[in-house]
């Protein structure tokens, strides 16, 4: 069967009558790509059941040091799991994992996967400019390069330490400009704040001169992706509130057409 070739039921769809119903549910190429991105699936079904085991993980406490640190491992284990269930989700990034350096380990290395790339060819043969489609969501960052991330699941919040620790690991890997640190309780501090880990985090920001991002993916954003938003629509708010100071996440609207658009693509998946 050729790769133009859509299946569906009991018959057949092409690929260009796929793009053209495409083009009359989506107001912009921007939302294909989010619908396609969204967990989905087996993959929201694996993530929604470690997200719950990671949670009951955190409530428990140890007695002695020797549990304390049995538990503290499987808190890290759980959680970098976890993370790697919601790249490789996106269908098109994937995770390697604890990758060492000359001078450090990285946690994850995320970049495009096979399929990232094939969707990037797609919409380049339907006509997207994908340098303008990166420019207007800067989340989509897989297409162009790669970008580092950290677990940290500690039962306190991140503090300013480990983000100049991250940021020096992001300088010597590269100049890689964009860097992810998940965890349960987030970074200290607050996000409008200059004060902290997230003052730390616009500073460095500020000074660098690849404007370098660093995340802060929590607890509450792995709760956002359960409940159905999407990995990269959460990255792009979260890099507007680094580079303007301000809370995004009150203002997220839901796409008009979501009903219809699940219902589409249920039936090609």
């Amino acid at each position: 069967m050729g790769k133009d070739i859509v299946v569906k039921g009991n018959g057949f769809r092409t690929r260009d009558v796929f793009l053209k119903e495409m083009d009359e549910l989506f107001e912009n190429e921007e939302e294909l790509f989010y619908e396609y991105t969204t967990l989905k699936g087996i993959s929201k079904n694996l993530f929604d059941r470690k997200l719950e085991e990671l949670k009951k993980l955190n409530l428990q406490k140890a007695s002695n040091p020797k549990e304390r640190g049995e538990l503290s491992a499987k808190k890290g284990a759980a959680l970098e799991k976890l993370v790697e269930i919601l790249i490789k989700g996106t269908a098109i990034l994937e995770a390697v994992c604890n990758v060492g350096t000359a001078t450090n380990e990285v946690d994850l290395i995320i970049s495009t996967s096979f399929k990232g790339e094939s969707l990037k060819s797609l919409l380049i043969e339907k006509g997207v400019d994908i340098e303008r489609l990166v420019t207007n969501a800067p989340g989509i960052i897989g297409f162009n390069d790669y970008f580092l991330a950290e677990c940290k699941n500690y039962n306190k919040n991140v503090p300013a330490t480990w983000v100049g620790k991250f940021y020096t690991l992001m300088q010597v890997c590269g100049k890689c400009n964009v860097g992810i640190i998940f965890s349960n309780k987030g970074l200290t501090g607050k996000k409008t704040s200059w004060t902290d880990a997230h003052g730390l985090t616009k500073i460095l920001r500020c000074i660098s001169e690849n404007k370098s991002s660093i995340i802060d993916f929590n607890i509450n954003d792995f709760e956002r992706i359960s409940k159905g938003e999407n990995f990269f629509r959460i990255l792009n708010s979260k890099m507007l509130e680094l580079s303007i100071g301000a809370d995004f996440s009150k203002y997220q609207i839901p796409h008009k057409n979501k009903e219809e658009l699940d219902l589409k693509f249920k039936e090609l998946y």
